[in-house]
Order: structure tokens, then C-alpha cells, then sequence
């Protein structure tokens, strides 16, 4: 499986496929940018989300020191650009 460390995941070609569909119902983005994720697939989720015009979300999927070691909280997101972006989307502030 390509996009998950370990037993679970998705293969890259039916994780596409799924985008799109979820692309065709509505989906407005997608968590491109993860500390769980590697960097090569935080590139790859980013192309795939400028590709498909989606909003590019992110974060550090951070619990705490003990259930998430090696990452801190705000260690990956989006940029202050992409935060705008968002604040425009959902018209507030």
C-alpha cells in the first residue's frame, strides 16, 4: 500500500480514482500536508490537491509528547497564504 506506513492504505491509482469522484460531489479540499506523512507524500498530496483546484489543508496531528513523539504541535500546516485563502472560503474575520 503506497500511502500509509504499515498494514493499511490505498494504492496511488485508486486513491486518484477516489478523488475524483469525491472531486464530482462537492469535495472542496484535501489535508495535503501532514507530520504523519512523508515528504515526498505531502508533495504528492499538494500537486494532487492544486491539480483538482481543492483547498490544501494541514496539520500536525499532534496528541501530545507521549502518543505522537518526534513532532510538535504546529510542526506542519499551511502557510499564512493558504490560512487567507481559507478565511476567504468560509467568509469570516
Amino acid at each position: 500500500k503506497y500511502f500509509k506506513k504499515g498494514k493499511k492504505g490505498m494504492p496511488k491509482n485508486e486513491l486518484l480514482k477516489l478523488i475524483k469522484i469525491l472531486k464530482k460531489n462537492k469535495l472542496d479540499g484535501l489535508e495535503a500536508i501532514s507530520s504523519r506523512h512523508t515528504t515526498q507524500q505531502n508533495k504528492f498530496f499538494s500537486r494532487v490537491a492544486k491539480k483538482y483546484n481543492l483547498f490544501i489543508t494541514g496539520g500536525s496531528d499532534w496528541h501530545g509528547k507521549i502518543k505522537t513523539p518526534g513532532f510538535e504541535i504546529g510542526s506542519a500546516g499551511i502557510n499564512l497564504k493558504g490560512f487567507n485563502k481559507l478565511r476567504e472560503m468560509l467568509n469570516i474575520l
